[in-house]
C-alpha cells in the first residue's frame, strides 16, 4: 500500500490509481503478501512507470471507485477495497487467467458496493460473487445466497 515514499506517481490528473494486490493486501481482504505498489493506468494516460510499481492498463470507463488519499505530504488515489478486487477479476479474466477466489476474504467487502461497482463495470454480479460462494457461504443476515445457476 503507498508509503510516504512515491506511489503510483503524485496525483495531479487521475490518469492512475493504487489498487489490485496492493489495497486488497492493504485492507487484508488477500491471503498473499504483495511486495509492490500495483496501479491501475487509464488506457488513453501517457504515464511513466516507476520500478517499484506495476502498471495495469484498465479502459477508461473502469475509472471511477477511488477516492484521494494523504500519504505522507502528497495526495494519492486509492481504490475502494471493493473496486480494487473488481480490478483484479477484471484484469485476470482479460488476460485469460484463473481468478483463485480461496485467497480472498469477501466478507470484509460491502457486497451492496460490490454490486454497484460490479454493475457499472458490465459484470454479471451474481456470477462473481457466486464463484466465492459455492466455497465460502455469507451467514443468511446478509441476504446473500448462490444463485440457482451456480449452485450444481
Amino acid at each position: 500500500m503507498p508509503n510516504d515514499n512515491i506511489v503510483c506517481m503524485e496525483a495531479k490528473k487521475v490518469d492512475r490509481y493504487v489498487s489490485f494486490e496492493a489495497v486488497l493486501g492493504y485492507y487484508n481482504i488477500i491471503s498473499q503478501e504483495t511486495y509492490s505498489d500495483t496501479c491501475a493506468v487509464r488506457q488513453s494516460a501517457k504515464t511513466e512507470s516507476l520500478d517499484s510499481q506495476i502498471d495495469r492498463i484498465l479502459p477508461d470507463n473502469l475509472f471511477f471507485g477511488y477516492r484521494p488519499m494523504e500519504i505522507g505530504k502528497k495526495t494519492h488515489y486509492v481504490a475502494d477495497p471493493e473496486k480494487a478486487f473488481l480490478d483484479l477479476v477484471y484484469y485476470k479474466t482479460s488476460k485469460n487467467e484463473p481468478v483463485d477466489f480461496e485467497q480472498f476474504d469477501l466478507s470484509l467487502l460491502s457486497h451492496s458496493k460490490l454490486e454497484e461497482y460490479a454493475q457499472k463495470m458490465g459484470f454479471e454480479y451474481k456470477l462473481i460473487i457466486g464463484q466465492y460462494l459455492k466455497k465460502h457461504p455469507v451467514p443468511s443476515q446478509f441476504g446473500y445466497k448462490i444463485p440457482k445457476e451456480l449452485a450444481a
